[in-house]
């Protein structure tokens, strides 16, 4: 028939994630046996979860037990703790996140070696200015300042175009950000601090 189903509704929860946990909390509804419509097929499957302490090996047949004397002949199938269950719908997002931690932890190391190289190399350019600086009487840390104020502007010019570029791509890697912020200013203010 076209007429509308009314249900009464007896509570309100808290948003739960049942589709992952990389995934945003959707609207749930329980009902109850008699209220839920079979899947296509006439299959009426149904998740029902038990809370309990112990080994979940000797929980799981103590509710195989316990379904067996109320209905022999119903099946049960895919019992899985819930600490299993989380686990595996976290290994995708986990496995990606390492593979980028990783290859961000060599793009830090190459990012570190750059920036030394081109200090050096900004230096060793200069040898020559640096010592007829110094055999016309400037002391060491004059040109030790001097040294460091230049490199300190090459590292900000850098910092600054590397940090751009950062929050630009951040947004490419939001699903990987499972209730992080992805423009985290403390992660961004770290690595401007180390690298500089």
């Amino acid at each position: 028939s076209n007429q509308p189903n009314w249900f009464t509704v007896v509570g309100v929860f808290e948003d739960t994630k049942n589709i992952g946990m990389d995934k945003p909390a959707g609207t749930e509804l329980y009902l109850l046996d008699q209220q839920f419509v079979p899947l296509s097929g006439g299959v009426n499957r149904q998740n029902f979860p038990v809370r309990a302490t112990g080994d979940p090996a000797l929980v799981a047949s103590a509710v195989r037990a316990a379904v067996r004397d109320i209905d022999p002949a119903l099946p049960i199938f895919g019992m899985q703790a819930m600490s299993d269950l989380v686990a595996d719908s976290l290994v995708r997002p986990r496995f990606l996140s390492i593979l980028l931690g990783s290859f961000s932890v060599i793009a830090l190391v190459l990012a570190a070696v750059g920036i030394y190289g081109v200090m050096a190399y900004s230096v060793s350019q200069r040898t020559q200015e640096i010592g007829v600086r110094m055999a016309l009487g400037a002391r060491s840390s004059d040109v030790m300042t001097m040294v460091l104020t230049q490199g300190t502007k090459l590292a900000a010019v850098g910092v600054g175009i590397g940090l751009a570029g950062a929050f630009a791509l951040t947004r490419l890697m939001s699903t990987l950000l499972l209730e992080v912020s992805v423009a985290d200013p403390g992660t961004f203010a770290g690595l401007r601090a180390l690298l500089a």
